[in-house]
Parts: structure tokens; C-alpha cells; sequence
């Protein structure tokens, strides 16, 4: 219990620094498509294939440390990499997770014209509800160690990440309310980071 207590306070002071993050990178510059938009890429979206990140990254060149890359194709895998771990029912959420997210973003992939900063914000804007919306809040529990072996302390390391995923947490975690979510985070913590002693 103190465990979640501990991340709660703490997510409540790092959150609003996540807003300011933004304003120090060079994410507000223009970015035209480069080519034509790619049926295939499409049929990525609407499957929710881990392929369409590329897809979205060749369009828009946002280089090495665009969400696309650093984020979405990065977590995509690893869901796919230890989708063997989780239930049935955690399977096809990650399956419904992954489609909701692509299909969210084929629209921008269709754009002529939009900001690294804007594909970043549309994903992370959609995230939490793909999540929730999808079932995470009855899956989490029965899947924990599935979801952590995707989540992992080690990817933590880099504060910017760290920021971004812990927010994103927060955020599932007030879509999901109840027991069930401050069980999972309280275990997460003790298994992960762990706070006492």
C-alpha cells in the first residue's frame, strides 16, 4: 500500500514536468510526407502490425529519436516478443491494443504534412484509452508478469523514457480505479524497483 502510495505522489509532481519536456526538443518543425501514402502501409494500420511504425517513420522522418521508433515500433515488439507469456484473454487484448493505436494513427499517416511533435502527442493521447478501452483493467492482473517482462525497470533508464512510460501508466491506472490497479502497481513496484529496506 505504501508502495502505491509512494508512486502516486511521485506521478503527481512528474507529470506536469512530462508537458515541459516537449518544449526543449526541436519537435515543432514541419515535416512534409515524403511519398506517396502506401496501401500497404494502410493495411499495417488497419491490422495493427508493428510494420506500420516504419511505415510512419519513412513518410516522416523524424530521425533516431522519433516516437515512432523509439517508442512505438520499440513496444510493439516486445509486446510480440512475449506474447507467448500472456493468457488468451491477454492475448487478444494486446492483439485489440496494438490495432487501436496503428488505426489511430493511419490518419496522420495520410497527412502531407505534420510536426514529429504531433505524431508524438495523437499516440500518447490515444494510448490510455486504447488500453483501457481494450480491457487492460480485468487483464493486468493475471498477465503481470507478462506486462512487466514488456515494460521492464532496465527500459527506465533513460528519463525522458521513463517520464513518458510512467505517465502512461498514471494514466492507464486512473482509467482502470479500483483495487485491482493499486494491487498490480504495488507488486509492480516491490518487483521491479523495489522500495523497502
Amino acid at each position: 500500500m505504501a508502495a502505491a502510495t509512494t508512486l502516486v505522489f511521485l506521478l503527481s509532481v512528474v507529470t506536469p514536468l512530462t508537458q515541459a519536456w516537449w518544449i526543449f526538443g526541436n519537435k515543432e518543425r514541419p515535416v512534409q510526407a515524403v511519398g506517396a501514402v502506401d496501401p500497404d502501409c494502410i493495411r499495417h494500420a488497419e491490422l495493427g502490425s508493428c510494420e506500420f511504425y516504419a511505415c510512419l517513420e519513412r513518410r516522416f522522418p523524424c530521425g533516431t529519436d522519433s516516437y515512432p521508433l523509439t517508442h512505438g515500433a520499440y513496444y510493439c515488439h516486445k509486446f510480440q516478443n512475449y506474447l507467448h507469456m500472456f493468457n488468451e484473454q491477454g492475448r487478444r487484448w494486446v492483439r485489440n491494443s496494438r490495432q487501436c493505436l496503428t488505426r489511430n494513427l493511419r490518419a496522420t499517416y495520410t497527412l502531407s504534412e505534420v510536426t514529429c511533435r504531433d505524431i508524438s502527442r495523437e499516440r500518447f493521447r490515444t494510448v490510455s484509452n486504447c488500453f483501457v478501452s481494450r480491457g487492460f483493467c480485468s487483464i493486468m492482473w493475471n498477465n503481470k508478469e507478462a506486462l512487466l517482462k514488456v515494460f521492464e525497470a532496465e527500459d527506465l533508464v533513460d528519463r525522458q523514457v521513463a517520464i513518458r512510460v510512467w505517465r502512461e501508466i498514471f494514466d492507464i491506472a486512473r482509467g482502470c480505479a479500483g483495487r485491482n490497479i493499486e494491487r498490480f502497481i504495488e507488486w509492480a513496484l516491490d518487483t521491479q524497483l523495489p522500495l523497502h529496506g
